[in-house]
């Protein structure tokens, strides 16, 4: 079973490739929340007192930082970084139960020790970037708000990266990051949005702030299997429907096309 919502490189995924893949989930999570922290702390101290100005440039940080990362891991472990596009790719059966439960482990440790560098790096006696509720906004507009740019999230997930049309899914970390940008641009002064547990778990971990910590657990996990079970009616059950991208292997492990194959010679 492959690993990712990116193609791969190999015409199968022996333990060592798994293990790569896991590796390079952790890395590209702690990179990622090292510069969410930054992302709300820094404008913090840049423009103290302007909510609408750090949020802009919190957006742009962490869209851009994200769109990088996916750039750079997509050909090791697929950069999820995100346990709910990992529990999405679950559902629909792109990846196994084994290998992304071991990406999840690595996705919270990586933020945990993102966040924590971050704090030894930057002299900021802060929350660290952990996610909290804007004062006036209930749990359950919290929740609809984090359910709805999750939900978008994936789906862009879906529709780039997972089974995007051939020859576009090298572009997708492009629009994956805009969806980053934009959910940043609604939520970051109502619910700090997540869009996803890792990302406040690594905060909460190291800053001990644990508001509502549930919620973003709850809310993205939710618009993860909403939007895979969405995915798999509209799409997947389509009989008409085939694959568009010729590198997504099959469920049952066997690669779709020659290019895994002819690549696995030579591996990234």
């Amino acid at each position: 079973m492959h690993s990712f919502f990116f193609a791969p490189r190999y015409s199968a995924t022996p333990f060592a490739v798994k293990w790569r893949q896991v590796i390079g989930e952790f890395f590209g999570t702690l990179l990622f929340l090292f510069f969410v922290s930054a992302s709300v702390e820094v404008p913090k101290s840049v423009s103290p007192g302007s909510a609408g100005t750090s949020a802009v440039i919190t957006a742009f940080l962490q869209g851009f930082s994200i769109l990088a990362l996916v750039y750079v891991f997509r050909t090791i472990s697929g950069g999820h970084f995100n346990p709910a596009v990992t529990i999405a790719t679950m559902i629909t059966r792109h990846i196994s139960l084994v290998v992304g439960l071991f990406f999840i482990v690595a996705q919270l440790l990586g933020a945990i020790v993102g966040t924590a560098i971050f704090s030894a790096a930057f002299p900021f006696d802060t929350s660290l970037g952990a996610t909290t509720i804007a004062p006036g906004v209930s749990i359950g507009q919290a929740f609809l708000i984090e359910f709805m740019i999750t939900s978008m999230l994936i789906l862009v997930v879906f529709g780039t990266a997972v089974d995007g049309i051939h020859g576009v899914e090298q572009f997708a970390p492009i629009p994956i990051g805009l969806a980053v940008l934009v959910g940043v641009l609604l939520a970051k002064n109502l619910t700090g949005a997540s869009m996803n547990p890792a990302r406040s778990f690594g905060p909460a971990v190291v800053s001990g702030v644990w508001d509502n910590h549930w919620l973003y657990w709850v809310a993205p996990i939710t618009a993860a299997i909403f939007t895979s079970m969405l995915y798999k009616i509209l799409i997947l059950s389509d009989p008409t429907h085939t694959l568009q991208n010729p590198s997504i292997p099959l469920s049952n492990g066997s690669a779709i096309n020659n290019t895994a194959t002819q690549s696995s010679q030579n591996p990234v």
